[in-house]
């Protein structure tokens, strides 16, 4: 960001933002693993009990 004219402060915390989510990339890419896999044998209640047990489990950025 710092070669496109950003501010350091700004590149620094879009740096700590993307980490912030890098760490999610392959959790992620699991969930869609299993959901994928599960539909493909018609058993889409597993996921469905994961996704009801992530909901609470989400911090909200609703403020």
């Amino acid at each position: 960001m710092l070669a496109f004219g950003q501010t350091p402060d700004a590149a620094r915390l879009a740096q700590q933002y993307l980490f912030g989510l890098a760490l999610g990339v392959v959790p992620a890419l699991w969930l869609q693993v299993i959901r994928n896999f599960m539909s493909a044998v018609n058993r889409p209640e597993p996921i469905l009990w994961v996704t009801l047990a992530a909901i609470p489990a989400t911090p909200c950025s609703c403020m």
